[in-house]
């Protein structure tokens, strides 16, 4: 992450990302859709295996 600080008073600081750190937008934009559409499926699967564990 970059961070730029500007000679305010009080003081200010933007952040932007790096070339790197911008490689990780698309996928992570993926990872959401996905944990959105699949949401209920995966919190079904959850409680379906905590209902069969042994105690």
């Amino acid at each position: 992450m970059k961070r730029k600080v500007y000679p305010t008073n009080p003081p200010t600081v933007e952040y932007s990302l790096t070339a790197l750190e911008e490689t990780l937008v698309e996928p992570l934009r993926l990872l959401c859709h996905w944990s959105i559409n699949h949401f209920h499926e995966v919190e079904t699967a959850g409680e379906s295996k905590d209902n069969h564990i042994d105690r």
